[in-house]
């Protein structure tokens, strides 16, 4: 029986959002969230797809192939020239590629022996990496139901199948507490030259330039989020190295962390135990620069707004407050007001 193509565009029933699918291909795949897909212009997006890598425009919609290359892994778009880069594995290492989205002519960036690339910085001069000296699966021999995504399967006490959440905690546990000696790392594009910026026996992951800073990077310590302080920044010359966020109590965790678009901020989510609502879990959105962190918590019909250096205020829904916020590049001096809007 043929199945019939999902259909191109609707609008939610429960939101009234229209929703547009873009890929025509099964298998297509956009980037991770803090991952730039866009050109400088915001015209067009790049997309992964199972023969190579797409362009996107935006304004029709239009899908157009870019690269035919199965083995091009698609790692982001530049933020200052109309270009994508895209890596193919060789051996231990990989070979790096830019290939200009409007003509698409390709050109060979740099190779690396060893390691993988994650981000490029704001002038495209630099490409960020990290690299292990070893790097176990997290579930030997065993993948989830869609490609990449990890089983996570662990018995518990008895021989009983713990639950996907449960073994999850087990493998990511087991990953941090081996301790194996991890670097993250800068590539010159224009000389080749690797500079270690990090080294550590911290799982480190989730290396990012920010948008507009070429040489601030943010980071993170992987593991289960309540046993570590996740949050990082430093600078590419391995200066200046803060921690973004301090877990201040049993069971907080704070992750997902991706710079704004100006680079002024880092957002992430943060989640605390709140003891009044039976353990449940207070969630919220923090934005924070590397002097302090800001939050609004929503549980209910109340929003808290939080500030590291004082107490919070609780507000209804249709309220709004105020409190100080201070500037990265003005850690002990300077603040200024910031309002979120409900």
């Amino acid at each position: 029986m043929v199945q019939a193509a999902p259909a191109a565009e609707w609008t939610d029933a429960t939101t009234r959002h229209r929703i547009v699918r873009i890929s025509r291909e099964a298998g297509s795949l956009s980037l991770y969230f803090h991952q730039n897909s866009y050109t400088p212009q915001g015209d067009k997006m790049v997309i992964a797809t199972p023969g190579g890598i797409a362009v996107v425009t935006l304004a029709d919609w239009s899908v157009t192939p870019l690269v035919r290359n199965k083995h091009a892994k698609l790692l982001f778009a530049g933020r200052k020239t109309r270009t994508a880069y895209y890596s193919v594995t060789r051996n231990t290492g990989s070979v790096i590629h830019s290939v200009d989205i409007d003509s698409g002519k390709v050109r060979k960036i740099v190779s690396i022996d060893r390691g993988t690339i994650g981000s490029i910085n704001a002038d495209e001069t630099l490409l960020l990496g990290q690299w292990a000296q070893a790097a176990p699966p997290l579930q030997p021999g065993g993948e989830g139901n869609r490609p990449g995504e990890t089983a996570f399967a662990a018995t518990g006490t008895g021989g009983t199948p713990l639950s996907y959440a449960d073994a999850k905690e087990v493998r990511l546990n087991q990953r941090l507490e081996a301790k194996i000696p991890m670097e993250i790392f800068t590539i010159d594009i224009r000389t080749g030259a690797r500079r270690v910026v990090v080294a550590s026996t911290d799982w480190l992951n989730h290396v990012q330039f920010s948008p507009t800073d070429p040489m601030r990077i943010l980071y993170c310590h992987e593991g289960p989020w309540h046993k570590v302080d996740r949050i990082w920044t430093v600078r590419a010359d391995g200066s200046d190295k803060r921690l973004v966020h301090k877990r201040m109590m049993n069971m907080e965790i704070a992750g997902h962390e991706f710079f704004s678009a100006d680079g002024k901020w880092i957002w992430y989510d943060l989640q605390t135990r709140a003891a009044k609502y039976s353990g449940s879990r207070a969630m919220s959105w923090r934005r924070a620069s590397a002097a302090g962190c800001r939050s609004i918590a929503t549980t209910g019909r109340s929003i808290t707004a939080h500030r590291r250096t004082a107490g919070a205020f609780q507000a209804t829904a249709a309220t709004v407050r105020w409190w100080p916020v201070r500037r990265m590049a003005n850690i002990s001096t300077a603040s200024r007001p910031v309002r979120f809007r409900t």
